[in-house]
């Protein structure tokens, strides 16, 4: 074995490099979820959401009673 003054490992798996395409692929996936995260933020602090101020997602779904519709 020639000794080439490579201190460490001289044999081991091959580095691997994701094809470009991949690789925006994830940059633009990330930038997209942070994006949504601040504008998320940005849209709870200033308070300005879409007003729903009461969330039933079990029992929202069913119909009022009668006692609901009115006179």
């Amino acid at each position: 074995m020639p000794d080439d003054g490579v201190p460490g490992f001289t044999h081991g798996p091959a580095l691997m490099q994701a094809p470009a395409s991949v690789r925006n692929w994830l940059i633009v996936v990330a930038a997209m979820i942070f994006f949504m995260i601040v504008l998320g933020a940005l849209t709870r602090l200033s308070e300005s959401g879409l007003s729903m101020v009461e969330w039933r997602p079990i029992t929202g779904w069913l119909p009022p009673s009668g006692d609901r519709f009115g006179p």
